[in-house]
C-alpha cells in the first residue's frame, strides 16, 4: 500500500488536530452524561481519522505487468511570454490554452514515449526532463504563468536555444532512441532583436514540427485584466508572425504546422509512430487503486449520524 496525500501530512495533522482537539474540549466541558460524553468523543474521533484517512489517498497494489515504452524522446518547447494569453486560439481560447491541449494529445497518441519540456519568456526553464510520467508534464503545463508585465521586457525567440540543445544533447546520448522536437509559439519577436539559427539543433532531432499559434489579424490579450499599449492605451493586439516559426521549421528541417488551420499534427505523429520502436522492459510494472472511497461511506454514514443527533438534541 502506499500513499499520496493531498498536502503534506504534517501539515494534515495540524488542520484537522486542532478543531479536533477544540470540539473534544468543548464535549468534555458540556453538562450531560460522561457515557454521553464518551460517545460525541468516539464519534468525532472516527469521523476526523476517517477525513486523515481520506485526505492520505491510500492505494493498493493491484497488478504488476511488464512495462512497456517507445523509443522516443519527445521535447515540448513552448513559449510562455505575455503575447501566448491573446484570445485567439481554438474555439476562442488563449494560445497557451490550445498549446496545452495540443500537448496533451500528443502525449495520448504516442503513449509510452518520455516527454521533456522547456519554457521560455525573458528566461528560459527546463520545466520537466524527460519522464514516462505524462500526468507530471501535464502538471508542469499547468504551472506557465505570464510572466510579470513590470517584469517583461519583450519576446525573443532565441531565449529557448540553450536549454533546447541541452535537452536534445541529453536525449542523444541515449543509445537507440529517436528524438522528437515541437516547437510551439506565435512567433512573436518584440525585443528587437534577430531571430538567431537554430540550424546547429537539426542534427540533433529525427523529427517533429514547429507549431504556430494565433492569427495574423491578432488579438488582445488577458491575464486577469486586458493589457494596454502604453503608448496609446488603447487594448494591446499581438498578432502571429508565421515567417519567423517556418525559419525555424527549415532550420530545423521539421515541418511547420499551424494546428487552427486543420493541417492536422496525427498524420505527422502516425510517422513517428511508424518509425519508432516499442521496448519491453526486464521491470516489472505496478498499478494502484485507489482506495478513498473505503474510508469515504463511513464517514459519510458518521456525518449523517451526527446531523441527526444535532436535530434530536434541538428537539428535547
Amino acid at each position: 500500500m502506499i500513499k499520496e496525500p493531498l498536502i503534506p501530512i504534517i501539515a494534515l495533522a495540524f488542520l484537522l488536530g486542532i478543531p479536533l482537539a477544540l470540539l473534544l474540549l468543548h464535549i468534555l466541558r458540556r453538562a450531560e452524561h460522561p457515557g454521553m460524553k464518551i460517545f460525541s468523543a468516539v464519534r468525532l474521533v472516527l469521523i476526523f481519522g476517517l477525513v486523515f484517512a481520506i485526505a492520505c489517498r491510500f492505494k493498493t497494489e493491484e497488478k504488476l505487468y511488464n512495462s512497456e515504452a517507445k523509443n522516443v524522446d519527445v521535447l515540448f518547447v513552448v513559449d510562455g511570454t505575455i503575447s501566448m494569453w491573446a484570445k485567439d486560439g481554438r474555439n476562442g481560447s488563449t494560445r497557451i490554452d490550445q498549446v496545452r491541449s495540443d500537448c496533451r494529445m500528443i502525449m495520448e497518441e504516442l503513449p509510452g514515449a518520455s516527454y521533456g519540456l522547456v519554457r521560455f519568456n525573458n528566461t528560459s526553464m527546463v520545466m520537466s526532463p524527460y519522464t514516462q510520467d505524462t500526468e507530471a508534464v501535464e502538471d508542469a503545463l499547468d504551472l506557465i504563468f505570464p510572466p510579470d508585465r513590470d517584469y517583461a521586457k519583450g519576446s525573443s525567440l532565441n531565449t529557448a536555444y540553450g536549454d533546447m540543445e541541452k535537452m536534445l544533447k541529453r536525449s542523444r546520448t541515449k543509445k537507440g532512441r529517436m528524438t522528437v522536437v515541437f516547437f510551439m509559439s506565435d512567433g512573436e519577436i518584440t525585443d528587437g532583436s534577430e531571430l538567431t539559427s537554430f540550424q546547429p539543433l537539426a542534427e540533433l532531432t529525427d523529427g517533429g514540427a514547429v507549431l504556430g499559434y494565433g492569427t495574423e489579424k491578432g488579438a488582445t490579450m488577458s491575464v486577469g485584466y486586458t493589457l494596454r499599449d502604453p503608448n496609446t492605451m488603447q487594448d494591446a493586439v499581438s498578432c502571429m508572425d508565421e515567417g519567423n516559426l517556418k525559419q525555424i521549421a527549415g532550420d530545423l528541417k521539421v515541418e511547420y504546422i499551424h494546428p487552427a488551420t486543420g493541417a492536422g499534427i496525427k498524420p505527422l505523429l502516425q510517422k513517428i509512430i511508424q518509425s519508432s520502436s516499442t521496448v519491453v522492459s526486464d521491470k516489472k510494472g505496478v498499478t494502484y487503486i485507489d482506495i478513498a472511497w473505503k474510508f469515504a461511506i463511513p464517514a459519510a454514514i458518521l456525518l449523517l449520524m451526527e446531523v441527526f443527533m444535532l436535530i434530536y438534541r434541538d428537539r428535547l
